[in-house]
């Protein structure tokens, strides 16, 4: 009998890079992808599923319901599926995590990994740290494992609803900076804005199921100085082309989020008590002019 492989599913950036990585760990991985260009095999689905024990999902949220369906007849109770889908469902508003437990359930593992992954940083072997959750802590050991000669650490997490939060709203405020730094704001402005994000995730993430420490880790303060601070996002470079090019109609996972945002928070939080989450919402949604948004933001929030 062969050993398990592992498949990735989703051949973008960020699944080519941890196939790479696993592929230098001399690791037995296979691709697939809705493109057939970007897949490792000319097998179909079904057959590298069957083949597979560790499955990642590396495709936008949008996607993942489909493709764990399209998983679940091969599936069994040993198998671990994991998520890096950083966003909302439209139109249902729902998190990763809540999509992998509706079409899942007990049929198999699921989690999220997330933290400061920049794919090309993984492709060339540089540190990454990131935060695994999991159904079922049991599996953890075998994740580790897999990626033990990679570039990639691992710790685990039990807060698994606080992770994907903290990544959802970390993209929502991406956007948000990419649209600071491209007004031309300052450093001193940029940093007293972020520790307001933060805060604003503490809060968030409390009253919503979440556990507010989860803000301070690889998810939360990590992912955030990586994307919102870097130049490699592009949920921040989306934000920047918001303001440059006077366009609201792009679809990165931070700016499809927001549009789900008021659904996704309902009667748990009033999109007004989170003023900087509010602002970017009105600009991605509303259309409100970028800098009288920031402007308001420094005279109204951020100096009281």
């Amino acid at each position: 009998m062969r050993p398990k492989k592992t498949l990735i599913i989703g051949g973008g950036r960020l699944g080519h890079a941890i196939r790479h990585a696993l592929l230098q760990a001399h690791q037995s991985v296979e691709a697939w992808d809705i493109k057939a260009e970007r897949r490792s095999s000319p097998l179909p689905f079904e057959t590298l599923a069957h083949e597979a024990h560790i499955f990642f999902i590396a495709a936008p949220t949008k996607a993942n319901r489909s493709i764990a369906q399209k998983l679940l007849p091969s599936l069994n109770s040993s198998d671990v599926v994991i998520s890096f889908a950083k966003g909302l469902e439209a139109p249902s508003a729902s998190r990763v995590d809540t999509i992998l437990r509706e079409e899942i359930g007990k049929r198999a593992v699921y989690g999220f990994l997330t933290g400061p992954m920049l794919a090309a940083e993984i492709e060339s072997g540089q540190p990454t740290f990131a935060e695994l959750a999991l159904s079922q802590k049991s599996a953890f050991g075998g994740v580790e494992r897999l990626l033990e000669k990679t570039s990639i650490s691992l710790t685990y997490n039990s807060d698994l609803p606080g992770l994907v939060l903290a990544s959802v709203f970390k993209n929502c405020y991406a956007v948000g900076l990419g649209m600071f730094d491209a007004l031309g704001y300052g450093t001193n402005f940029k940093s007293a804005l972020t520790v307001y994000i933060l805060g604003e995730m503490e809060n968030l993430l409390s009253k919503l199921g979440g556990k507010k420490e989860t803000v301070w880790g690889r998810a939360g303060l990590g992912d955030m100085l990586t994307t919102g601070w870097g130049n490699l996002s592009y949920n921040y470079h989306t934000g920047k082309r918001i303001v440059n090019e006077h366009d609201t109609t792009f679809k990165s996972e931070g700016c499809e989020a927001l549009r789900q945002m008021k659904k996704f928070l309902g009667k748990k939080a009033k999109l007004t008590d989170f003023p900087v989450l509010a602002a970017i919402h009105s600009i991605v949604n509303d259309d409100h002019e970028p800098r009288k948004t920031f402007e308001k933001l420094l005279h109204h929030t951020l100096t009281r």
